[in-house]
């Protein structure tokens, strides 16, 4: 896994060398900054260094223009180390052009339609995904954790974009199979 991920991360620096330099997001919340008005949700997660994995891989589902467009749209976007702890077996095959549309349900399973800040993430809820299935959101303890049958931690919040609002997590949530089979 990890020479498959040394390629996409290869693959990224090309593509940012190209494009040229991005400052960094900014981790702050309850402040948007002016920039942010400009800066779609795509932009904030290239701009990000713990999102490079999360950011190839919209890529290469061809996602990448849906995390531009207006939106608005809540992303709970996996971290490096998240990534990471998955298992080769799991994560590298979702890499192969044959299963796109695994790659694209898993994706789709992390993002959520509205702008939901961590205001509006209170209590126990559950928010329908892009992917079709419903995750759950509870923040009646100290942290905001996402519930799937995976249990994610949001570690950072409320990163402005234009057309949405971003959150870090430290897990990749899974969708249910049979829900990522129909989309």
């Amino acid at each position: 896994m990890h020479d498959l991920l040394l390629r996409t991360l290869i693959a990224c620096a090309t593509f940012i060398l190209t494009v040229g330099p991005v400052a960094p997001a900014q981790a702050q919340s309850g402040s948007e900054p002016s920039s942010a008005q400009h800066t779609s949700l795509f932009q904030v997660i290239q701009q990000t260094d713990s999102l490079a994995t999360f950011s190839s891989t919209l890529r290469v589902a061809g996602l990448a223009g849906l995390m531009k467009r207006d939106g608005p749209f809540t992303v709970f976007a996996p971290t490096e180390a998240a990534f990471e702890s998955l298992p080769e077996s799991t994560f590298a095959p979702l890499l192969r052009p044959e299963n796109r549309a695994q790659l694209r349900a898993l994706l789709k399973y992390h993002i959520v339609e509205g702008r939901l800040t961590a205001a509006d993430l209170n209590g126990p809820r559950a928010f329908k995904t892009l992917q079709g299935a419903k995750i759950g959101v509870d923040s009646t303890q100290a942290a905001v954790t996402l519930t799937d049958g995976t249990n994610a931690t949001v570690t950072t919040i409320d990163l402005p974009a234009a057309n949405g609002v971003l959150h870090l997590i430290d897990a990749v949530l899974i969708p249910p199979e049979k829900t990522a089979a129909n989309r």
